[in-house]
């Protein structure tokens, strides 16, 4: 409304779906993880101009509270649920904190399934179907009170850059600009802001430039040379 731009929101069913798409420029502003991000950039020229601002892109490791996994040392041997092999700070993010801090590979040491989203990857341990769950803190607290009572944050990743918008080639940089102030004045202190901002379960936005996904870049390289679990799918170039 503000932007006096007419804005259509266009979803997709998982994870791959919307990369696909985001891979062949289907859409004019994009808002993603980081690593769907860089593939964008990559193959169709899609730039950051704006992020979630005041949270910390992390990724969490779930389990039941009545679960005889106490710690992270505990999850060897056990079922993981995630959204996707690429779900950056849930299941990418996790990997890397788990084999660098605790020197647990999951592919090597447990049992990693693939569910197709964050919520699922949540209802999947809560339900039992699986042992624990690697997740983002925003699905998380935004699950019904009683599925989150149920549940316990064992493990937290440090942060990675938090998910941008980015807009297409083809979208002139006036409307970025419009889109992006419009963005970036959301402030809990307004009415108006504070609807907006609670109904997104978000604090705010703020710029965003591309340098910054640099380090999701040099993991995605890690994770993408020969005989890597999922390797073709860290190839972003």
């Amino acid at each position: 409304k503000k932007t006096g731009i007419k804005v259509e929101f266009a979803v997709a069913k998982d994870f791959k779906v919307y990369q696909e798409r985001m891979e062949k420029g289907k859409y004019d502003i994009t808002f993603s993880n980081p690593f769907q991000y860089i593939v964008a950039r990559s193959k169709a020229g899609y730039t950051a101009f704006a992020k979630v601002a005041d949270e910390p892109f992390t990724g969490i490791i779930l389990v039941r509270r009545d679960s005889e996994i106490k710690r992270i040392e505990d999850i060897k041997g056990k079922i993981i649920a995630f959204a996707y092999p690429t779900a950056w700070a849930a299941a990418v993010q996790t990997r890397k904190w788990l084999e660098d801090k605790y020197n647990i590979d999951y592919y090597r040491d447990m049992k990693p399934i693939f569910v197709t989203s964050h919520d699922s990857a949540i209802l999947t341990v809560y339900s039992r179907m699986a042992d624990a769950a690697g997740a983002i803190p925003h699905e998380f607290y935004t699950m019904d009170e009683h599925i989150r009572n149920d549940l316990v944050i064992i493990g937290e990743t440090p942060p990675h850059p938090q998910m941008p918008f980015a807009y297409h080639p083809r979208v002139s940089q006036f409307a970025v600009l419009k889109i992006k102030n419009a963005l970036m004045s959301l402030d809990k202190s307004t009415t108006e802001g504070k609807k907006v901002l609670e109904a997104l379960g978000r604090n705010g936005f703020e710029a965003a430039d591309d340098r910054e996904y640099d380090v999701v870049r040099r993991l995605a390289d890690e994770y993408s040379k020969d005989g890597m679990p999922y390797a073709q799918e860290f190839r972003w170039r």
